[in-house]
Parts: C-alpha cells; sequence; structure tokens
C-alpha cells in the first residue's frame, strides 16, 4: 500500500521544535560505547543464525598508531559562529561512566540497571539540589498498585521527605513536555500522558499527592516544580504556537555529577528486561567554587557550566556560548545571578517567569487565562493555540505587544491540564488482533 501524503501548509503549520542533548567523548569510555554495540550486533547476529552472512565485530587494537592530525570538529551557529566540539589530541578532565539497561534478550547477560541504579544514587546522595530533563516521569511512587517496578520517584520522594523534615533548602527542578509525542486524541498519548499524571500528582499514591498529605502546611513548590516549554513565531497567515518538545534524558546533581543518555524515567528503559539503553556520568575532576543557598561549593565545571547553559536557553539568553558569569534580568527586571540554583531569589524567578511567559502566551494566543484551566480534549482543540494559528481575536499590534514581554520558552507544566479527560484504559492493537492494557506496554 502505497503511504498517505498529507500536504502541510507552511504559512499555516508551525514547525514542532525539538529541546535535546548529547554528549561527544573520547578515550576508555567510547571504548566502553563500542564493546556494548559490539555485544548486541554478535548476540543479534548468533541468534538469527546469520554468523556467515553478517561480518563479526571486532575491536580496535589497543596498539598505539603514529600521531596524526585530528580532524576538524566544529559546530556553526545560526549566527555564522563557529564553535569547536572536540579535538581528539587534547586530554579532558571528566572521567565517564558508560551506564547502561540490557539482559538477556539483548545481550545474553543477566539483566543489568546500571542506570538506573545511578539514579537513585545520585538523587539519594543529593545535597542541594537536583535538575531533570526527560521526555517521561512514569515510576513508582509508594505501595504501587499499577505494576510500575522503576524506583526513581521512590527515590526522589524519600530525599524531598529528609530535605522537608529537616526544614532543608533543597530544590528539585523537573523538564517534561506538555504532551507526549503525537495528537491527544491517540489513545497512546492519552495513555502515557495518564500514567505521568498517575505518578506527578494525581491521586494519593503520586510524588506529590502523598507529599502534600504528609507535609499539608508546607509549601511544596519551595521544593519541587515541574517545567515545560512552549514556542511562538509569526508565520505567514499568522501568528502560531507549538509546545518545544522535550527528548532529552539528563540528570544534573549538585552541579557536581551529569547523566546524558538513551533511557526514559519509566520501566521500558530502566528495567534492563525491555529498551536497552545507553547512558554515561560524567564526573569532572576539575572543581569551581559555586554557590548553594549562599554558601560556598565544591561544584565541578561540567555540571555547572551545563546546568546554567540550558537554564539560559529556557530563559531566551542570545549567546549561549558566552561566559555564565553575567546575571541574567528577570520578568520584574531585577538582575538575578544564575549561579546558585538554590537561592530564593533564583528559584523566585525561574518560577515567576515561567508563569509570566505561559500568562502571557495565553493572552496573546489562546482563548482561555490559562492551561490549567482546559478540562477535556475537546476544550484544547476550541481554544488552545498549539500547532495551529492564533485562535484569539486579539488585533496583531496587541499579540505582538505581549509576547515581546515573553523570555525564552520556560512555562509551567499544566498538572490540571485535562483534568476532566478519560486519560489510559484499554486500547486495540490492530496490528496483532487484541487488546493490550496501556499501562502494561507503555509504562
Amino acid at each position: 500500500m502505497a503511504p498517505t501524503f498529507i500536504p502541510l501548509l507552511r504559512t499555516e503549520v508551525p514547525r514542532q521544535p525539538w529541546h535535546d542533548m548529547h554528549l561527544c567523548f573520547t578515550g576508555g569510555a567510547a571504548k566502553d560505547a563500542a564493546f556494548h554495540f559490539m555485544q548486541r550486533w554478535e548476540h543479534h547476529r548468533r541468534q538469527k543464525g546469520e554468523r556467515d552472512k553478517q561480518p563479526v565485530l571486532l575491536p580496535h587494537s589497543d596498539r598505539r598508531l603514529p600521531p596524526r592530525a585530528p580532524p576538524a570538529c566544529s559546530l556553526r551557529l545560526a549566527n555564522g559562529r563557529s564553535v569547536p566540539i572536540l579535538n581528539p589530541s587534547e586530554q579532558g578532565s571528566c572521567s565517564l561512566q558508560v551506564l547502561r539497561s540490557a539482559g538477556y534478550w539483548s545481550l545474553a547477560k543477566p539483566i543489568e540497571t546500571s542506570i538506573l541504579n545511578m539514579y537513585i544514587k545520585l538523587v539519594t546522595e543529593a545535597r542541594h539540589c537536583v535538575y531533570i530533563e526527560n521526555q517521561f516521569f512514569i515510576s513508582s511512587v509508594v505501595d504501587d498498585a499499577r505494576g510500575v517496578e522503576n524506583t526513581f520517584v521512590a527515590a526522589l520522594l524519600a530525599r524531598l521527605r529528609r530535605a522537608i523534615a529537616g526544614k532543608e533548602t533543597f530544590r528539585v527542578a523537573v523538564l517534561l513536555p506538555l504532551h507526549p509525542e503525537g495528537s491527544l486524541a491517540d489513545p497512546t498519548v492519552q495513555a502515557l500522558m495518564g500514567e505521568q499524571l498517575l505518578t506527578l500528582d494525581r491521586g494519593p499514591r503520586s510524588l506529590l499527592g502523598t507529599l502534600q498529605h504528609e507535609f499539608p502546611k508546607t509549601n511544596l513548590e519551595e521544593f519541587i516544580f515541574f517545567f515545560s516549554l512552549r514556542s511562538w513565531a509569526r508565520l505567514p497567515a499568522g501568528y502560531a504556537s507549538e509546545m518545544t518538545y522535550v527528548h532529552t534524558k539528563m540528570l544534573i546533581v549538585d552541579d557536581k555529577t551529569v547523566v546524558v543518555g538513551s533511557a526514559n524515567i519509566n520501566d521500558r528503559s530502566l528495567l534492563g528486561s525491555r529498551d536497552t539503553e545507553v547512558a554515561v556520568a560524567v564526573h569532572d575532576r576539575a572543581d569551581c567554587l559555586v554557590r548553594m543557598n549562599g554558601s560556598a561549593f565544591s561544584g565541578s565545571v561540567f555540571a555547572h557550566t551545563l546546568r546554567r547553559r540550558l537554564w539560559r536557553e529556557h530563559l531566551g539568553a542570545t549567546d549561549l556560548m558566552a561566559d555564565c558569569q553575567d546575571a541574567w534580568g528577570s520578568a520584574g527586571g531585577e538582575q538575578v545571578e544564575m549561579a546558585d540554583p538554590t537561592c530564593s531569589e533564583t528559584w523566585t524567578a525561574l518560577v515567576t517567569t515561567a508563569r509570566t511567559n505561559a500568562s502571557l502566551l495565553c493572552r496573546a494566543l489562546d482563548e482561555v487565562a490559562d492551561l490549567d484551566s482546559v478540562s477535556t480534549i475537546a476544550e484544547c482543540d476550541r481554544y488552545v493555540c498549539l500547532g495551529r494559528l492564533s485562535r484569539s481575536d486579539l488585533p496583531d499590534d496587541e499579540k505582538a505587544e505581549l509576547l515581546a514581554g515573553v523570555k525564552g520558552r520556560l512555562i509551567p507544566y499544566p498538572r490540571n491540564f485535562l483534568n476532566k479527560q478519560a486519560l489510559g484504559g484499554m486500547m486495540i492493537n490492530g496490528a496483532v488482533g487484541q487488546v493490550v492494557g496501556a499501562r502494561g506496554v507503555f509504562q
């Protein structure tokens, strides 16, 4: 059957931007990553009985080769500036540990969950702050009856309990997409969204539901806040908006350690018996003096710089490659030093700016005051400008005035979005003609 071609009018339909994070590295860790791929290749080559048809992958020799000039490796930015990425002849200051989720079906080896183990270890030992960017947030919280097995969010809950009970200044910022990739009308998207909200705050067994029950007088937003990204542009046919899809799988703890890889926060990525994933934990030996709630703390150059550059991107900074020592202007015009991720000034500026951005975008482009007031998919289709031209009746000059106040793409994750929509349940797998529980497939 020939594929169906659906033309899109680029003058009216915005492209969906994506936000992602990747690493380029050399040395022993690169060899470990190569060995992982070789193991997978050889296992499936043997399993499929194609040892005579497909070539064997062999590791590079450890024998030293004559020196040669490294290839040019740089990134050309939109402004024409070239930024060097990697020079293989230079020795860096970072120690890397390759992590993976793998098991019998993928490697014919015992199940390995070193990505999940590292996530839990770092969050449990975190002293000041945790920054997460991930495509999903589906995890076991407490006495989980849904069948979700990975315990990352349970570890996060335990650390937040300690922080709240001990009256610590401890911050957790989580960046997620507004909704899973695809149309909200898709049962798969709805199932994923339902599972994620059950982890996040829907019901007494969720992360925020549990904390609110245990600490009813605590403002949880002082400890944990969920963010999303939303973009806007002026197309030839008018103003349009779309979510910026967060595809990152990254964790930064205490501006000291970074984990970047392919693993989502869900069972498929973290249990090892399902999808095979690879990640790298980066420990930078180059220390730098940072501030945590105003007090001196020993962070690392790589983690500290990465976190600040990401925040600068989300908050609309124009030059991400600039020295990150300059202050950032909040929505109220105050200068806030972004070097300290835990102090009240920075935290308040992050949350306030996200809320201001969301309000300005809704006032300019939507027919609702905020996304939390959108209860159903039908209301979203009718009133919200996501993936389409603006539904607002405001004149263009008024829209432009409002949008001029938007700083970057950061908005709050709307936790009450679609709160009256039935999400999850069962879906039909037409390919095999059987009913499949959405939870078992997508957790």
